[in-house]
């Protein structure tokens, strides 16, 4: 057997832990490149004298749940989740950690449902902490409901798991700011009766990672991708490890973009290949990813040719990611490996209670709900993937042992036909509009209709009226005497003269306020700051 080993970036404990921003210096050149979820597990227990044997039983609960998903499960990253014993403060406890990149909301569901499902059965003295290196997402993902009092940073290191549930730590211990980690777990160790429930943050969060219906809503999210596989060695390569074909879908425009790589249909039938479909497990998202792949590479075929073309770009990818020395290929001699069929994944892991769809080729890529692509812009975006470093375009030439063929085309342009074109522009002082530009993005971009666009320029207009009353709008203002700098003093200066009134300052200000706050995310330290004003102004 074939197995594919993938280097893992081990990653620091530390980043278990949320610190105020006024607390710790962040050290930026050892942030992990990837968003990596991590966890830790601790046994807080005053009455038990020995946590060893106990953390060594949770630890070996913990690796059997995880074993057929990390056995099965296409990690985007192809690792799946790694644990170890860790030392925080003489405070022993279970690390874990998985890299979520590019399926940060499928993957980061999956563990935290399975890690309730877990500490529903672990026991009262067991408490969960789940966070990923960008920060606490579970509170993040409450942000529109979450109380004020908890808001960035007061929340940090509050909110835990313990029996399925999700408690948080008390403001009125340390409060109006985030819990130092030995103060979190002292609290947790002398008195858990203090940890509360917010049911707002409750129900979110039930709602976001079910553990009844666990794990039916996540493997909604996969299905079946038949590829048709010659016969060669880097075919029984992917067969041995069918849950490396994620992690190689998202790395196929980056080969694409760094090596031009690029399959023709016409060398496609050259090849010897095996009767059977080979079917491996994968997520909808990685899936339009493939579709979108095939769309700007213009592979539009039939459809027993496409599982053809799918399985030498994937296969391609596999090779450039061996050569590059990002995976390893081990020579594991006759050891069993587990087969990726249907019937193996359902018996082993579920007991054939899901049936995983199969994904059509035929369809196209569908991008959100509610977005209305335009052509012109998808026409850019195929041509981006298209072109090709200086000047050249290149095609892939295939033989039945996985050789190759360069075959380079130049498209005409010259560096000197570009110099012309530039010193010709800049000698007839042909520029862009700033308003013609902004029209044609309103109407070309976001498709706005002319009536729109209309109605748009004339709510527009009265925010003008300050630099015309001025006539800064009439060019001869503008030259000969005023440089941009007195240009841009002039401005200001009337602004603030039309400001003159309570009311309008007001408004300014509430404007301003508006304009830092963004949707969809927790207002973080502009919160903390706005808090601690008020309270200022009511002591005054």
């Amino acid at each position: 057997m074939l197995q594919v080993v993938k280097k893992c970036h081990k990653i620091d404990s530390k980043w278990l832990w949320q610190t105020d921003q006024n607390e710790e210096t962040f050290d930026i050149f050892n942030i992990p490149k990837k968003t990596h979820l991590v966890f830790g597990i601790f046994v807080l227990d005053m009455f038990i004298k020995d946590i060893g044997p106990v953390l060594q039983s949770l630890y070996h609960k913990l690796c059997e749940l995880l074993k057929d998903w990390n056995t099965f499960y296409p990690w985007t990253e192809y690792n799946g989740v790694s644990l170890r014993l860790d030392n925080f403060r003489n405070i022993k406890y279970i690390f874990g950690d998985l890299c979520v990149e590019d399926n940060l909301q499928n993957e980061e569901t999956l563990i935290v449902s399975l890690l309730r499902k877990f500490s529903k059965e672990a026991g009262d003295q067991v408490f969960i902490k789940i966070v990923d290196t960008d920060g606490d997402f579970l509170l993040a993902s409450c942000h529109d409901i979450i109380p004020g009092n908890y808001e960035y940073p007061v929340g940090n290191n509050r909110l835990w798991l313990r029996n399925g549930n999700f408690i948080i730590i008390p403001d009125s211990i340390i409060p109006n700011k985030g819990l130092d980690p030995q103060i979190c777990l002292d609290t947790l160790l002398f008195t858990p009766f203090k940890c509360i429930n917010v049911d707002d943050i409750s129900k979110k969060l039930d709602k976001l990672y079910p553990v009844n219906d666990f794990p039916t809503k996540e493997l909604s999210e996969l299905g079946f991708l038949s590829l048709q596989l010659p016969e060669n060695k880097t075919a029984e390569i992917l067969k041995s490890n069918p849950r490396i074909i994620n992690y190689l879908i998202k790395n196929l425009f980056t080969m694409s973009a760094n090596e031009n790589e690029n399959i023709h249909v016409n060398y496609v039938e050259n090849l010897e290949y095996n009767q059977n479909v080979t079917k491996f497990l994968i997520s909808k998202n990685h899936f339009n990813l493939l579709l979108l792949y095939l769309q700007v590479n213009n592979a539009e075929v039939e459809q027993f040719d496409i599982a053809k073309v799918c399985a030498l770009y994937l296969l391609k990818c596999l090779r450039h990611l061996v050569d590059s020395g990002d995976i390893e290929v081990d020579n594991l001699g006759n050891k069993s490996s587990a087969s990726m069929t249907e019937p193996k994944w359902n018996q082993a892991l579920f007991y054939g209670t899901y049936k995983f769809p199969d994904f059509d080729y035929k369809q196209k890529y569908e991008v959100e709900a509610g977005v209305e692509p335009n052509e012109k812009l998808m026409e850019l975006f195929t041509q981006f993937f298209n072109e090709k470093e200086n000047g050249n375009s290149f095609h892939r030439n295939f033989d039945k042992n996985d050789e190759f063929d360069l075959e380079i085309a130049s498209d005409g342009t010259t560096d000197d036909e570009n110099e012309k074109a530039v010193e010709y522009l800049s000698e007839e002082n042909s520029g862009i509009n700033e308003d013609d530009f902004f029209e044609f993005f309103l109407k070309e971009a976001l498709n706005m209709k002319d009536s729109d666009l209309e109605q748009f320029i004339k709510e527009d207009t009265p925010d003008l009226d300050i630099m015309d009353a001025q006539g800064y709008g009439d060019d001869s203002n503008e030259t000969g005497t005023g440089s941009e700098t007195e240009y841009f003093h002039r401005e200001i200066e009337d602004i603030l003269q039309h400001l003159h009134s309570e009311e309008n300052t007001m408004k300014a200000f509430e404007n301003m306020f508006n304009s830092l706050t963004i949707d969809g995310v927790a207002s973080g330290p502009f919160e903390y700051m706005l808090r601690h004003l008020a309270n200022s102004f009511d002591k005054n």
